[in-house]
C-alpha cells in the first residue's frame, strides 16, 4: 500500500508515507522486500526505523517504523508535518503505543484536514475504530469521515482440521502433527505456533530426537533470537527437505514465509499481564481468540491452498469463554508508566481525560503517576517536570532513565552509558541447551569464562565488567569466542551506548560532561539505587528474598551471578520482577539500607 501511495503521488513535495509495524522483524523484513520492488538501496527512497537502528535518509519517502518509533516522533514533530499518509498496520495487536498513537492521530486530524490515517488488520473488529475517528455528528451519512473498506486478500482456500478430543500436551501433539503430515508424503512447509520460545526449543529437541532423516528442516523463530537466525527462516528451502518453522506470535501477521502449506496451532499465547499492587509483570500463557485463529490458519494460504490444524476440538473453539473474540489491548494489562510520560511530554496535561481507544484500568493510572512523581518525573500538580522531560528523550524504561541522568550528580556517567546500553541487549554469555554430560561440560566452560568478569554481589557491575573487556580487545570478534560471549550482542550494545551517549548530551544543554568514577563501585551503585530505589528486596532466612514495596517472595533469576555463584546479599536492588516457574527478579545488586534514606528520603524512612 505504501508503494502504491507513493507512486500515486502523495509522496509528493517532500512528503513521506509512514507505515508502523508492532514488531521489529516486521519492520525491517517488510522495507527490505518494498525497496527491493522498487529497485532502490534500504535508507535510500524506503526506509526503516526500530529501536536503536535507523534506516533512513532525507531522500526516503517510504518508512516502515515500529509504532514507538512513530509515537516518538511527534515529540520532535507534534503535527507530523512530514507525512501525508500515516498507516498503522495490524492493529489488531492493540499494543500500547498502537493505542496511544490512534489517540494522537485524532488530535492531530483535527488541526490537519489534510492528513490521512489508515488503519489495517486482517481480524480487526473495525466498527468501534470506525466510531473512534468519525468527527461527523450529523445523521448525514455523506458527511463521514471515517469508512470502512474490505477487501478480499489473495488468500488461497485453507481447511481447517480440528482435533477429536481435547489436548492434554499441546508442545508433544505439534511434534505429533508435524510427523504425522511428514509421514503422509504431502509436500510442503509447516509452520507450527507455540506460545514462546522455551516452548519452541523443547519442540525441536523433541522432534531431532524422535525423526532420524535429514529431509526436515527445523528452525526456530521468536522475538529473542539474534537477527541472522531470525532471517533464516525466509531463505528459500533446499531441494528435497521440508521446512519446519516453530514460531511465536511474531509469524502471525507482517511477515509471510514463502512454500507454507501447514499450520500447526496450539491453541496458545504469551501476553504480559502487570499486577500493580505486587510490581510483578507476568508472561502468561494463555488460551488464543477466535481472530487470532483466523490470522494463524491464513498463513496457510498465503501463495497456495493449505491445511491448518487446530489443537483442540471444535466445540471449544466455538465456545467464546475458552476462546474469545478479541484479545485484551496492551493498554488494559500492561505497565503503562512509560507511556504516560510520553503523553506528558506531548503536552498532555489531562492523561486521565485523553482519548483512549480503551482506557487503561485506574489502578494503572494511579500505579504509574505515583511512580513518575517519586522519580521526580511530574510535580505536586501532575506536571511535567525538567528532568521528566529529558527522561522522556530516553528510549528507556523511566527507572534507567533517572539514574542514567543523575549519573552526574555521582560522577558515573560514562559506567551509567555502558550499564544502560547492557541491559538493553539480551544476556550476552553464550546460552548452554545441551544435555547429559556434554551439557555439563558446556556449563562448567560458562562459568569457567565469566570469573573473569564477575562482580558476585552485583549483575550491573558484572556487565560493566564484560563490556570494558570488550572494549579493551578493540571489539574483537574472535575474543568473544573465545570468552564464551555473543559478540552480535555486545556490537548491538555498542551501537547502543553510542545513540544513549548522543540523546544524554542533548538533554543536558548545561554543558555538563559525562566522566568516569573509575573504579568506584558505590558511587555506581547508589548512582543504580537513586532510580530503582522502589526495586528494594530483602533476604529472607530461607535463601529467597522478600521485596520491600509489596512483601512478595522472590528469588534471582538463573542467570544471574548472585543465583550462578550462590552470593546472597542481604539487600539487593532489582531491575525486573518476572513470573515464570517462581517469581524472579532479573540484574540485582547488592546495596546498603542506609543508602535508602540518604536517597529517597521521599519513599523511606529510618525504620529498619
Amino acid at each position: 500500500m505504501p508503494l502504491y501511495l507513493h507512486e500515486a503521488g502523495w509522496t509528493n513535495d517532500a512528503y513521506s508515507v509512514v507505515c508502523t509495524q508492532p514488531r521489529r522483524i516486521a519492520a525491517t523484513s517488510v522495507a527490505s522486500r518494498v525497496a527491493h520492488e522498487l529497485g532502490c538501496d534500504l535508507g535510500q527512497e524506503v526506509g526503516y526505523g526500530v529501536r536503536f537502528d535507523f534506516k533512513c535518509s532525507p531522500q526516503t519517502r517510504i518508512k516502515y517504523y515500529t509504532d514507538g518509533i512513530l509515537l516518538r516522533e511527534t515529540m520532535s514533530d507534534p503535527l507530523l508535518s512530514r507525512y501525508s499518509v500515516v498507516i498503522i498496520d495490524e492493529a489488531h495487536v492493540r499494543s500500547l503505543s498502537t493505542d496511544i498513537l490512534l489517540g494522537l492521530l485524532k488530535k492531530i486530524q483535527r488541526k490537519r484536514k489534510d492528513l490521512r490515517v489508515v488503519v489495517t488488520s486482517a481480524t480487526l473488529d473495525a466498527a468501534p475504530l470506525k466510531d473512534f475517528f468519525e468527527a461527523n455528528e450529523s445523521t448525514d451519512r455523506s458527511a463521514d469521515t471515517a469508512c470502512i473498506i474490505s477487501l478480499q486478500g489473495r488468500q488461497f482456500p485453507v481447511e481447517v482440521l480440528y482435533s477429536k478430543r481435547p489436548v492434554r500436551d499441546y508442545i508433544r501433539s505439534s511434534v505429533d502433527a508435524v510427523l504425522g503430515i511428514h509421514g503422509k508424503g504431502e509436500w510442503g512447509d509447516i509452520l507450527v505456533f507455540l506460545p514462546g520460545g522455551e516452548e519452541i526449543d523443547r519442540a525441536i529437541e523433541m522432534l531431532l530426537n524422535e525423526y532420524d532423516g535429514g529431509a526436515l528442516l527445523c528452525l526456530p523463530l521468536y522475538s529473542s533470537l539474534p537477527p541472522h537466525i531470525q532471517q533464516a527462516v525466509f531463505q528459500p528451502t533446499p531441494p528435497h527437505k521440508r521446512k519446519v518453522v516453530f514460531a511465536t506470535n511474531i509469524a502471525e501477521a507482517s511477515i509471510t514465509i514463502e512454500g507454507i502449506c501447514f499450520v500447526i496451532d496450539s491453541g496458545f499465547v504469551k501476553m504480559n499481564y502487570f499486577d500493580v499492587k505486587t510490581g510483578l509483570d507476568a508472561l502468561i500463557t494463555c488460551p488464543i481468540t477466535k481472530a487470532t485463529a483466523v490470522q494463524r490458519a491464513g498463513r496457510a494460504g498465503r501463495t497456495q491452498p493449505g491445511v491448518c490444524y487446530r489443537l483442540m476440538t471444535e466445540e471449544d473453539y466455538n465456545d467464546d469463554l475458552i476462546i474469545p473474540l478479541f484479545p485484551p489491548s496492551e493498554m488494559q494489562r500492561t505497565d503503562i508508566s512509560a507511556a504516560v510520560l510520553q503523553l506528558k511530554a506531548l503536552g498532555i496535561e489531562d492523561i486521565l481525560h485523553f482519548d483512549f481507544l480503551s482506557p487503561p484500568p485506574v489502578d494503572s493510572m494511579i500505579f504509574s503517576l505515583e511512580l513518575l512523581y517519586s522519580l521526580g518525573a511530574i510535580d505536586d500538580k501532575c506536571s511535567l517536570t525538567k528532568i521528566g522531560a529529558e527522561m522522556a528523550e530516553m528510549p528507556l524504561d523511566p527507572r534507567l532513565s533517572t539514574a542514567l541522568l543523575r549519573s552526574f550528580d555521582f560522577g558515573c556517567g560514562d559506567e551509567l552509558l555502558t550499564i544502560a546500553a547492557m541491559c538493553s541487549v539480551e544476556y550476552p554469555f553464550v546460552a548452554v541447551h545441551n544435555k547429559g554430560s556434554a551439557g555439563a561440560e558446556a556449563k562448567s566452560k560458562m562459568l569457567q569464562d565469566m570469573k573473569e568478569f564477575v562482580t558476585a554481589y552485583s549483575d550491573h557491575l558484572t556487565l560493566l565488567n564484560v563490556y570494558r573487556s570488550f572494549q579493551e580487545s578493540g571489539y574483537n570478534q574472535s575474543w568473544c569466542d573465545s570468552h564464551g560471549l555473543q559478540f552480535r550482542v555486545l556490537s548491538r550494545a555498542k551501537d547502543i551506548r553510542k545513540k544513549l551517549s548522543l540523546v544524554l548530551q542533548k538533554c543536558r544543554s548545561d554543558g555538563l560532561v559525562v566522566s568516569s568514577c573509575g573504579d568506584d563501585d558505590v558511587a555506581i551503585r547508589k548512582c543504580l539505587l537513586s532510580g530503582y530505589f522502589s526495586n528494594v528486596a530483602k533476604l529472607n532466612s530461607d535463601g529467597t528474598y522478600h521485596t520491600l514495596r509489596a512483601n512478595v517472595s522472590v528469588v534471582p533469576h538463573p542467570t544471574s551471578v548472585i543465583a550462578r555463584f550462590n552470593y546472597l546479599p542481604e539487600w539487593v536492588m532489582y531491575n525486573e520482577v518476572h513470573l515464570s516457574k517462581s517469581i524472579q527478579v532479573t540484574e540485582l545488586t547488592k546495596i546498603d539500607p542506609k543508602w535508602l534514606v540518604a536517597i529517597a528520603p521521599h519513599y523511606y524512612s529510618l525504620t529498619f
